[in-house]
């Protein structure tokens, strides 16, 4: 199954670096993972790796450019779309084909690993099948800018009825609240974000989410 990254930064050109080096150094076949980089033109440039596919322009926050992300890798035939953060890190040695056997058990829905800090609790770093994706109409929930996107994912998954979580996989989330970064100017940024995000998501879920649920079951159905 064809597997696209997605991931939005700012002001961690090394960050990205490592975390694609993680990606491809722990992948069983790193050449079937196509990962898609987002930046604010405003932003330091970033000195991609090879075979990165780049996106940049005028400055989004996180939601606006995962979902641009998202439409450009539908459009390349990705079949299971992963968000993972500058900050992230897979560390098992073939956590992609853990990620692809899940999705051949359960066909369609969420997957998501530990990742040393939520673990089963939220789903920091995601993998959805293309098919609710596209359904949705979106990959991170639009009205939110760069938090509690986690919850509504796992809030739909549930209500799908279809998560699986890889508990002996490890996407490790290298976040300042759990040591293991420094807090910068854009995780400060982001935290302004909080109070916001907050109240969008349970709008979200109260006033919209009941025709997404719908519309993603509606889809699924008509696959079978």
């Amino acid at each position: 199954m064809k597997m696209a990254i997605l991931t939005p930064s700012r002001g961690r050109p090394e960050g990205f670096r490592a975390m694609v080096a993680a990606v491809r150094d722990t992948a069983t076949f790193p050449d079937e993972i196509a990962i898609y980089l987002a930046t604010d033109e405003d932003d330091v440039e970033y000195a991609a790796p090879p075979g990165v596919i780049c996106l940049r322009g005028p400055r989004q926050r996180l939601a606006g450019w995962a979902n641009q992300l998202a439409t450009v890798a539908l459009e390349d035939g990705a079949e299971i779309l992963g968000f993972l953060g500058d900050d992230h890190r897979p560390r098992t040695a073939g956590w992609d084909l853990q990620v692809v056997g899940a999705f051949t058990q359960m066909s369609s829905g969420l997957v998501y690993c530990a990742d040393g800090l939520q673990n089963e609790r939220l789903p920091t770093a995601p993998f959805w099948s293309a098919d609710v994706i596209r359904a949705l109409g979106f990959f991170y929930p639009p009205k939110q800018v760069h938090l509690y996107a986690d919850d509504y994912w796992l809030r739909l998954a549930c209500d799908l009825g279809r998560r699986y979580y890889l508990g002996g996989v490890l996407i490790e989330h290298c976040h300042p609240s759990a040591g293991k970064a420094v807090y910068d100017d854009t995780y400060r940024e982001n935290d302004t974000w909080y109070e916001h995000d907050r109240r969008a998501f349970e709008a979200f879920v109260r006033e919209e989410h009941p025709a997404c649920l719908a519309r993603v079951q509606e889809a699924l159905c008509a696959s079978l």
